[in-house]
């Protein structure tokens, strides 16, 4: 069995927590933003956001970074590397995280 070669993973858990927060962010402020600020003006959110949380999300979204990249690094030896393999990841721990929320 080839051993996984941590040096990469950790370089690719950080390149994808880079790319997670980017998203992130864009999603929140491109896509949910006029929606939170309408909620805000309706009453229905706090008109002051809670940005002592913000650290602790960047952490998380690298830290799932690194857990996707963990993952792929685990399951390449057995599907072999590329984008197929690392799609069918994808749509696996897509599935995975998405199945208690919709129970």
């Amino acid at each position: 069995m080839a051993k996984m070669n941590i040096g990469r993973v950790i370089q690719g858990g950080l390149l994808a927590g880079i790319v997670i927060n980017l998203i992130s962010i864009l999603d929140n402020v491109v896509i949910l933003g006029p929606k939170i600020m309408a909620a805000r003006q309706a009453g229905k959110l706090l008109l002051k956001p809670q940005f002592p949380f913000m650290p602790a999300w960047v952490v998380a979204m690298f830290l799932l970074g690194l857990e996707l990249i963990w993952l792929y690094a685990a399951v390449r030896p057995r599907f072999g590397p590329g984008p197929k393999t690392a799609l069918a990841l994808g749509i696996v721990v897509g599935v995975l995280s998405a199945v208690p929320d919709n129970l």
